[in-house]
């Protein structure tokens, strides 16, 4: 048994997600990984296991099991490649609880896709929280979500609207990720359009405010760099934007600023 440690979504140390990867040398119990995961004490530990037709892998909390965690699957993948259990052209199947996760390589990324074990219209109701501005190939996922669910089956869809919302609070200290979110997240009309266009009747909401903040609320979570947009910008464009965090609070323990912040609900309907 090896045990590592690996921050995903960053190229620096003691910053992105980290997660403990175990590789093991034989089947081990339920309780034994809990207790592991427990020991190791991070948001996940992701289990590893050769098979003749792939890895087996399994995700633990220190509570419980899971059935699926991305960013432990990419560090599993890369202590994989890293330790040339698998050469770095080689795809690796992962076998899950959630079906099979197939890992590549692809210009230095690793890009994780769902080989969907899902007959035609199997499931009623499927859910996207935050996520979607993360898919590389959106239009692919949509056309799969048309074909795995029923008619009248409901697809619902929470994401920020970056759009909508060019004064937030993470565009104004780090200014390049307002451009960077502007290629990753869609236009709601676009959305509207593309799931309209696949047979679904479309309502669409976006919650809009416009507040004022405290500078001092944000600043752990940019020191912890654990908000994903801060970890695609430079690493001298996020020490400026927290050196100047940190200078206005120096200031004023109470400083503040006015931000705003747009929330889309999306409720689509298979005809």
């Amino acid at each position: 048994m090896r045990i590592y440690i690996v921050d995903s979504f960053t190229d620096r140390p003691f910053a992105g997600n980290p997660a403990a990867v175990c590789l093991l040398d034989a089947s081990q119990s339920e309780m034994w990984m809990q207790q592991v995961a427990a020991e190791m004490n991070l948001s996940e530990t992701a289990f590893v296991m050769k098979k003749e037709d792939g890895f087996s892998l399994r995700w633990f909390t220190p509570e419980v099991e899971v059935d699926l965690c991305g960013h432990a699957t990419l560090a599993a993948a890369h202590i994989l490649w890293e330790k040339k259990s698998v050469l770095p052209e080689h795809a690796i199947a992962f076998h899950t609880l959630s079906g099979t996760l197939t890992a590549k390589e692809r210009a230095g990324w690793i890009e994780v896709a769902e080989e969907m074990p899902y007959d035609y219209q199997m499931f009623d109701y499927i859910v996207n929280n935050f996520a979607f501005h993360h898919f590389l190939y959106k239009t692919e996922a949509l056309d799969e979500v048309a074909r795995v669910i029923k008619p009248n089956g409901v697809f619902k869809l929470r994401n920020y609207v970056a759009h909508d919302m060019p004064r937030w609070w993470i565009y104004q200290y780090f200014p390049s990720t307002f451009e960077e979110d502007l290629q990753r997240f869609w236009e709601k009309e676009r959305l509207f359009l593309e799931l309209s266009a696949r047979g679904f009747t479309v309502q669409l909401h976006v919650h809009y405010r416009m507040e004022e903040s405290r500078v001092a609320d944000f600043l752990p979570y940019v020191e912890n760099r654990d908000i994903s947009i801060l970890t695609l910008i430079s690493d001298e464009e996020y020490f400026r934007g927290l050196e100047q965090m940190k200078a206005e609070i120096e200031r004023d323990p109470e400083a503040t600023f006015v931000q705003e912040f747009a929330e889309l609900e999306c409720l689509a309907v298979k005809a």
